[in-house]
């Protein structure tokens, strides 16, 4: 079997064909429908900020074409959303943390959102998370909008996300974001969230943006004692304010959280997993409580890849949530 994937190099962006072996005892093979761009992490992939060559992608939906000698939790036709490259077919070990069913109530274009959501959920994780306590998430892309969700439905408030897109906040209201604020300076944020939480205390601010700037600016808006959240794929050097008042006299954690040093499975002393996460999203999408459906902004046939990732790169088109159709 021929599988067609998409592949990077300093050069360009282009398909590369390989020949794809028969299935082993714990594999399964998988016919794409469609898989979800990462625009945050494959733009600055592309532009040389993290990674290097090789192929894109890690959130893909397709029925299981073939499966190995060992395999009892997957059949031929199943619907699965997994953690694989763009391709049109893929070959991968099944393991839960990659390969997960997707119950009959979610559509395939919401189940590209998986893995993404579980990168989310490890952000909310990692900031230790309380009810009724108050949250700031800059960046209103994919991973910044279903922080926003889970944080809401965990019972944060105030919850709140702020961008400089006025149409990325048009889309945080779609999805059931209650609280948004349209800032372009670090005096316009101040004073929306003045006008949202003047009596309530912001003590989880989360980085979703990839945004050097922006986690100075939630640095700096933080109270004594908060926790800042990494989570984007910063694109640039960041540059804090004075050390001794933010880490000793203002006793504020600033915390990373990426998604891949989530075990990918559960452990007796850490409660999450990336398996947990991802099986958590589609429930809560089949439960119509986590909401995705209106991220997508972009709808790619496979064969304008190549030029669609050299605008991505150039910034030529700005994508939310941008679905690679496999399918035809």
């Amino acid at each position: 079997m021929l599988s067609r994937y998409i592949y990077f190099n300093s050069v360009d962006t282009h398909f590369q064909i390989e020949e794809l072996s028969p299935p082993g005892p714990n594999e399964i093979i998988i016919r794409s429908t469609c898989s979800l761009i990462s625009v945050g992490t494959e733009r600055a992939t592309l532009q040389g900020i993290i990674l290097g060559s090789g192929r894109l992608g890690y959130s893909l939906v397709g029925r299981v074409e073939d499966v190995g000698s060992e395999i009892q939790r997957f059949t031929v036709g199943d619907r699965v959303t997994a953690d694989c490259h763009h391709a049109d077919y893929v070959k991968c070990t099944a393991e839960p943390w990659r390969v997960q069913s997707i119950p009959a109530e979610v559509s395939d274009r919401a189940a590209a959102f998986t893995v993404l959501a579980s990168v989310a959920a490890h952000a909310i994780e990692r900031a230790d998370l309380h009810i009724d306590e108050g949250v700031l998430i800059a960046g209103a892309g994919v991973v910044g909008l279903l922080a926003t969700q889970l944080a809401q439905i965990m019972g944060a408030c105030p919850v709140i996300v702020t961008d400089i897109r006025p149409e990325a906040l048009e889309m945080a209201h779609r999805v059931g974001v209650r609280n948004a604020i349209h800032a372009e300076s670090d005096e316009e944020l101040r004073s929306g969230l003045e006008a949202i939480a003047a009596n309530q205390s912001i003590s989880v601010l989360i980085e979703a943006s990839g945004s050097p700037q922006a986690v100075r600016t939630l640095v700096s808006l933080a109270p004594s004692g908060a926790r800042v959240v990494v989570a984007g794929a910063l694109s640039g050097e960041l540059l804090l304010p004075d050390p001794f008042d933010v880490f000793i006299m203002r006793e504020i954690s600033i915390i990373g959280a990426f998604q891949p040093n989530c075990p990918p499975e559960r452990q007796m002393y850490y409660p999450w997993s990336q398996s947990d996460n991802r099986a958590m999203a589609l429930r809560l999408m089949a439960e119509d409580r986590l909401i995705v459906e209106p991220l997508v902004t972009h709808i790619v046939a496979a064969e304008d890849l190549p030029s669609f990732y050299a605008d991505l790169k150039s910034g030529a088109v700005q994508p939310t949530g941008a679905l690679i159709n496999w399918s035809g």
